[in-house]
């Protein structure tokens, strides 16, 4: 169950708020592997590494939602027993089923080239694919976003043995896939 009122006015002066009963059905899948190498090899008598690597999401989503209105009440003295329609006699809100998929590929370095120092790194692609079919209105399978980014990382430190204080930095940049679309079929 739920009630609604006005965001702008609040609620009404007697009180009165809408009823309604909400079904919501999702059924979500999720698969993900990621697969890699990493090979370690020595520099100036320090352990140094690199790793390559691809990774693989898919998410699938079935979601069906509708909302039945089933009376008026008083918010502050309710006084109304709502039975909820079952079957729900209205058309759906949404029925859609949508799916995202993304592939990285990726490698990553770290470099100690001296007890006090580390260099590390990375690059990384990621295609995302995101595909939306909205039932509720008859469309065909609509794709939102098919795009590909590569990402990339860098950073250092220094270790001051003397203080025991290690001082670091690094820079990034990255990118988060929409592997969802909303009720609108928008991302």
């Amino acid at each position: 169950y739920g009630y609604s009122y006005d965001f702008d006015t609040g609620l009404r002066p007697d009180g009165q708020i809408y009823i309604y009963a909400g079904e919501l059905i999702e059924d979500t899948s999720r698969l993900t592997a990621d697969v890699f190498i990493t090979k370690e090899f020595e520099t100036y008598a320090n352990t140094s590494s690199i790793v390559a690597g691809i990774e693989y999401l898919d998410l699938q989503q079935d979601i069906t939602l509708r909302f039945q209105g089933i009376g008026m009440d008083d918010f502050f003295n309710p006084q109304q027993t709502f039975q909820v329609p079952v079957p729900f006699d209205n058309p759906l809100f949404v029925d859609q089923e949508q799916g995202g998929e993304t592939v990285g590929l990726y490698t990553q370095f770290v470099l100690r080239p001296s007890d006090a120092i580390t260099l590390s790194g990375g690059l990384r692609y990621d295609n995302t694919s995101v595909t939306l079919i909205n039932r509720a209105r008859g469309e065909n399978p609509d794709t939102l976003q098919d795009k590909g980014k590569t990402t990339y990382r860098i950073g250092g430190s220094y270790n001051v043995s003397t203080i025991d204080t290690n001082f670091y930095a690094s820079y990034a940049t990255g990118f988060s896939p929409i592997l969802q679309g909303t009720a609108e079929g928008k991302l």
